[in-house]
């Protein structure tokens, strides 16, 4: 519903509307009827079990895994089957324990609003928890306290609020009591409004309650997160990838077995067929993802938790390496958030007459930079005066005074925009006014605010408003919150990476722009209001073109990261409530260690600092994390592939099995023990200069590649041996099989000439060099010849197969080579 409109009514029309009184305020049975109608002053919740939730983490990635364990155990493999069994198991457990940890976010708002508040009900002031506020009810609230409903301002002095939860705005605002000529669109436009979950920076407040519970601004915000179910990247290309494996599981198995009933007829043993087609099947699935998922993800994680980064859910460093645009905010991120002197104009005791236009007992943040500012000196000449008379901020006026005394000498002093300073002064000479103009622009344009002061000597009088007139002009302060050290060097690493940077602020245009041109962003913005006002089409061409987005509502937010969605991958960091429906659906959501319980509970990852520079350095790691799973996807998709095909062709053509099931399996473990460690290798700079996607296209085109180049090898060595037994056959295809999967580890890790590439991991080597001295010493051994049905290779069949590993080596090489070169770059361009 519209409240909007109540920032134009005036006491009577307040009144009637909400059936109070503003100086007894609500009755009993009021309140009661009330309750009855509007209920708690509480977000609804609405629990989910854990069943449920469980449940919902069997993907079809998952079920794949689950059918090729239950292969296993059928086939007689049980430690295979128990092995793909229980990392299955993990997996789930992971995502489970992650999602119903999101599942209890309805409690962490409820916690939101557990305030007691003061009220006026039955004429007597008395406490009531937040929960028992209803529309209607008078409240008084002061400096520090929290607003626990939308209210309607009766009465105010000195109000000022802090409204950053709601706009990201920094500075607190000024509120007032009058009532508004217009009715407002925004947040920011609602002078006379005070908005759930915000705080009172200093002052006190009579106000009416005009909203509770999910029709406050924070209650509309908190159900625009909750209906919001975000699917990542990472959950979309697996379903992709699973749903592919699937189809090739399914066209294999049918395939291979009506094969060998039309060539070999009454001839094939049925039960044997089935289990070599099944045992087929289990050799293409490439099990290990998870685990490679797992640990290249757990050690992306861990690195960037030295850095002060905790990953709540690991798939977002996988979806950070395909992030190509990152919505910001202003401050904290780029700015210091810490307002600062920035420069002063006109007389050497300007910055001292600030001062002492001061509230003794003020937190404002221009208050603060001043006193900041002081040097010894100047902290011992104000000390030596006395407060005597105090006038606050009139956010009508624009400005405030106070009187001082040292010496039974007083002095008034007014400080505030320059035009209403100006107005009290006595006449500047065009010739100053020219350079102050000059000066306040220049400072404008460098993001700075500006304020001016006066002073007057007053005698014995004490009335402001009687003697504030025909005074000295001081000078001007001008105040700016800094530009972070890293900001500029990190939007610089960002373009280089190709990653787009958005800074979406709840400041004015003009002090938007001013930070934007700074940092080297496009100087082209727009406010929410004028965004809200425009065309589908025009929104989604804004959104793109745009880089500077000023007054920015939590909705504006929302559907600007939904055009954005619609043809690129979304970061957004945020940490106020205003900006949790956006980190909802963004792609990758990050709050700051100090942000809303909300904010910090929808989000992805926790920065232990404000930083966007270890944000950048996070892409990094994700694109790292990334390349080293496509790097497991190419090389075993490759194999596999390469492997099944040569199988099942030679299989048509010899009355024997080429390989037996439990060696198709052995096959299979041997060779993803290296593959496992794919997820600790090193990566090519080359693979971190642009937005890593999963392009099945491109995976299944270079798995083929690999695979054809490796079949051919097969048919040549099954050419060289055939004829001399199954036995032999078997098993120094098992040994060229492995060794030839290992020498594609190494040669699809790169996409540049093997041996000028960055070094492999140690653990990566270290576990190649493990299975292949396996494989040579197995069929030797009286275990492997038992149990496998190996027999013991000669020295020239081994040689042989020595020749042919290194033949497919250059041969792999070479293909490889020149597709990259001469084909990727179009494949990729073709997606995009």
């Amino acid at each position: 519903m519209n409240y909007y409109k109540y920032s134009t009514y005036d006491s009577n029309q307040l009144e009637k509307k909400f059936g109070t009184s503003l100086e007894n305020g609500l009755n009993d049975e009021q309140v009661l009827q009330k309750q009855k109608t509007f209920g708690k002053n509480e977000i609804q919740r609405s629990k989910e079990s854990w069943l449920k939730i469980f449940f919902r983490q069997f993907n079809a990635f998952i079920y794949l895994l689950l059918f090729a364990s239950l292969i296993s155990l059928l086939l007689g493999d049980y430690i295979n089957a128990l092995i793909i069994f229980l990392i299955t198991l993990f997996n789930v457990f992971l995502s489970f324990i992650q999602e119903y940890r999101a599942a209890l976010r309805l409690e962490l708002l409820k916690e939101q609003i557990q305030i007691s508040t003061y009220v006026i009900r039955n004429g007597q002031k008395k406490i009531v928890n937040s929960e028992e506020l209803v529309p209607g009810d008078i409240v008084l609230k002061e400096s520090g306290m929290t607003i626990s409903a939308d209210l309607r301002i009766l009465d105010a002095n000195n109000l000022t609020v802090d409204e950053s939860i709601l706009t990201g705005e920094s500075e607190p605002v000024e509120k007032i009591s009058e009532p508004l000529k217009a009715e407002p669109k925004n947040v920011y436009e609602a002078k006379n409004m005070l908005f759930s979950s915000t705080h009172i920076s200093s002052g006190l407040v009579k106000a009416m309650v005009i909203a509770t519970g999910a029709d406050t601004s924070f209650g509309h915000i908190s159900q625009l997160t909750l209906k919001q179910v975000g699917e990542s990247n990472f959950s979309k290309n697996i379903y992709k990838l699973s749903k592919f494996v699937f189809i090739i599981n399914i066209i294999t198995l049918v395939s291979i077995f009506i094969l060998h009933l039309v060539i070999k007829g009454t001839a094939v043993n049925i039960l044997e067929l089935l289990m070599f087609s099944i045992a087929l099947v289990v050799g293409i699935m490439p099990e290990a993802l998870p685990v490679v998922n797992t640990v290249a993800l757990s050690r992306g994680a861990l690195l960037l938790a030295k850095k002060h980064v905790l990953i709540k859910r690991l798939s977002s460093l996988e979806d950070l390496a395909s992030l190509n645009i990152l919505c910001t905010d202003k401050t904290g991120t780029i700015t210091e958030n810490v307002m600062s002197v920035a420069d002063v104009f006109g007389q050497p005791d300007t910055i001292n007459f600030g001062a002492l236009a001061s509230s003794e007992k003020s937190n404002n943040a221009f208050d603060i930079a001043i006193k900041n500012a002081l040097t010894i000196d100047q902290i011992n000449e104000i000390s030596q005066y006395k407060m005597i008379q105090e006038l606050p901020f009139d956010s009508i006026k624009r400005k405030n005074a106070t009187i001082v005394e040292k010496n039974n000498k007083r002095i008034l002093i007014s400080r505030g925009a320059f035009e209403n300073i100006s107005s009290i002064s006595k006449k500047i000479s065009d010739q100053d006014l020219k350079q102050i103009d000059d000066w306040i622009i220049n400072q404008g344009n460098n993001a700075r605010r500006v304020l001016g002061v006066a002073y007057k000597e007053t005698g014995n009088e004490t009335d402001i408003n009687k003697i504030e007139k025909d005074m000295e002009f001081v000078g001007l302060i001008s105040f700016e919150d800094p530009i972070k050290k890293d900001a500029i060097p990190a939007i610089a690493k960002a373009k280089k990476l190709g990653i787009q940077i958005k800074m979406i602020t709840g400041d004015s245009k003009e002090v938007a722009v001013a930070v934007g041109r700074k940092i080297g962003l496009n100087s082209e913005v727009i406010t929410g209001e004028e965004f809200q006002n425009l065309q589908s089409e025009e929104k989604k061409d804004i959104s793109q073109r745009y880089q500077i987005f000023a007054r920015f509502t939590p909705d504006n937010k929302f559907e600007l990261v939904k055009f954005l969605k619609n043809n690129d991958v979304i970061g957004f960091l945020g940490e106020g409530i205003n900006d949790a429906p956006a980190l909802k659906i963004a792609d990758v959501s990050i709050a700051v260690k100090d942000a809303t319980d909300i904010s910090k509970d929808v989000a992805d990852i926790i920065l232990g600092r404000k930083s966007l520079f270890v944000i950048i350095e996070g892409i990094e790691t994700g694109r790292i994390v990334f390349a080293n799973i496509i790097k497991y996807l190419r090389t075993t998709l490759g194999s596999n592939f390469g492997n099944f095909s040569s199988i099942a062709i030679v299989s048509l053509f010899i009355d024997f099995l080429p390989l037996l099931p439990l060696q198709i399996l052995l096959v299979n473990a041997l060779s993803d023990l290296p593959m496992i460690a794919i997820s600790t290798d090193h990566v090519d700079n080359d693979e971190l200069v642009r937005p890593q996607k999963y392009n099945i296209k491109e995976i299944l085109i270079v798995s083929v590649v690999f695979a054809l180049t490796s079949t051919l090898f097969d048919l040549i060595f099954f050419k060289i041996f055939y004829g001399k037994g199954p036995q032999v056959i078997q098993t120094n295809w098992f040994i060229l099989s492995i060794l030839t999967e290992l020498i594609l580890i190494f040669l699809a890790r790169t996409k540049k000439f093997f041996l000028t590439a960055v070094a492999p991991s140690k653990i990566l080597f270290l576990l190649a060099l493990i299975a292949a001295t396996i494989t040579m010493i197995l069929p030797m051994t009286y275990f492997g010849q038992v149990l496998f049905k190996f027999k013991r290779p000669n020295p020239s069949a081994i040689v042989i197969i020595l020749a042919i590993v290194a033949a497919y080596l250059i041969t792999t090489e070479i293909i490889k080579l020149i597709y990259y070169k001469y084909f990727d770059k179009k494949i990729i361009l073709n997606k995009n």
